[in-house]
């Protein structure tokens, strides 16, 4: 069954609005979608989309999918992403869960299964995914040590990312602290 989209006005802040979108098309989000299942968004900067299985396309800034994570205190996204926490995060655009990530105006992460393509900075290819037209690095990463990200820092699946210089990405039980110029710590 298809929903509309909801707009809420009065989550912890009056003034984020929570768009709740279940099994539909986020198309031109002007500043950021993201997915949210089971999860409490929190002092979003402009909003927070929730998209479950769906398509989310020609995102102004950001594209982000999130399964039972919680995001608080994000400048323009707060990108939690399976049971890990992501903090401080400038810009990013995370695909996640089985979705499918096209047009990114500054990222475009896919992971789990996922194409990432016409990324205009970097396609990261994650989990069983190959990286490809990757503006300044293609990275990937899968039991693997990325260091030295000029634009992302992504922490997946045991893996430790250093000196990145202006986002961190925390995936698969990790902590990603400190972003912008600052090393990744790891936690199991």
């Amino acid at each position: 069954m298809d929903y509309n989209v909801l707009v809420v006005y009065t989550l912890n802040d009056p003034d984020v609005q929570a768009v709740h979108i279940h099994r539909l098309n986020c198309r031109k989000v002007l500043s950021q979608a993201v997915h949210i299942h089971r999860l409490n968004c929190r002092t979003v900067f402009s909003q927070p989309v929730y998209i479950h299985r769906l398509n989310c396309r020609e995102v102004f800034s950001q594209e982000v999918h999130i399964h039972r994570l919680n995001c608080r205190e994000v400048f323009s996204q707060a990108v939690h992403i399976h049971r890990l926490n992501y903090r401080a995060v400038f810009s990013q655009a995370v695909h996640i869960h089985r979705l499918n990530c096209q047009a990114v105006f500054s990222q475009a992460v896919h992971i789990n299964r996922l194409n990432c393509r016409a990324v205009f900075s970097q396609a990261v290819h994650i989990h069983r995914l190959n990286c490809r037209t990757v503006f300044s690095k293609a990275v990937h990463i899968h039991r693997l040590n990325c260091r030295a990200v000029f634009s992302k820092a992504v922490h997946i699946n045991r893996v430790n990312c250093r000196a990145v210089f202006s986002q961190a990405v925390y995936i698969h039980r990790l902590n990603y602290r400190a972003v912008s110029r600052k090393q990744c710590t790891f936690t199991d």
